[in-house]
């Protein structure tokens, strides 16, 4: 297998499915550096009792971070293809500066919110969720307080659960020569999701 053909950018389509293969094979091969650097050294010197011990207990910590990535990543729910297509349709006829992200998971201390897909113009930040268990006036509460965190305040934030009234929206957000703002706004996005 090519794992360079699995390697999707974040924002981009598949990038959790993507991320998924590649966090899971990484994680696998971290446990089993884990486990031969524990169990080797106790098969050749008969005891638990060296420094390999060590190495394999310091290693055990970026070894859970990873896990818990991986266990994230298969928590997080994607976009599907039927309404990739839609968006892109409409996406076709949207001003020039608008910014878009896929796949966006992003976590707070009290919950998680995903969202399939989300456009930003100079002043607003529209996205899709098609998740049953997202909390909506959270997650654009949470967007919004990332945003400003990021230096971005004055932005209206709306997250939709229904396909149609999302593209519906896409569809007249105002470009108005904002590029470099909306951009702006889709990577504080990107840096606070998973």
């Amino acid at each position: 297998m090519n794992i360079s053909k699995t390697l999707v950018g974040k924002g981009e389509y598949g990038y959790i499915r993507s991320s998924r293969l590649v966090w899971s094979m990484l994680t696998a091969l971290m446990l089993a550096a884990v486990f031969a650097t524990y169990f080797v050294p106790k098969a050749y010197y008969g005891t638990n009792r060296n420094l390999f011990t060590i190495f394999a207990a310091l290693m055990c910590l970026p070894a859970g971070k990873m896990a818990v990535r991986v266990i994230m990543l298969f928590r997080a729910r994607e976009c599907d293809d039927q309404t990739r297509r839609v968006i892109e349709g409409t996406l076709e006829n949207a001003a020039a500066s608008v910014a878009c992200a896929y796949d966006l998971f992003m976590t707070s201390y009290d919950k998680n919110y995903a969202l399939s897909h989300a456009a930003a113009s100079e002043s607003c930040v529209i996205a899709l969720t098609q998740d049953a268990g997202c909390d909506v006036p959270s997650g654009e509460r949470h967007i919004r307080n990332m945003l400003e965190g990021g230096g971005l305040g004055g932005f209206t934030v709306k997250i939709f659960r229904d396909p149609a009234q999302y593209t519906e929206r896409l569809k007249h957000l105002e470009g108005h020569g904002g590029a470099k703002r909306a951009s702006e706004a889709i990577s504080v996005l990107l840096s606070v999701s998973l």
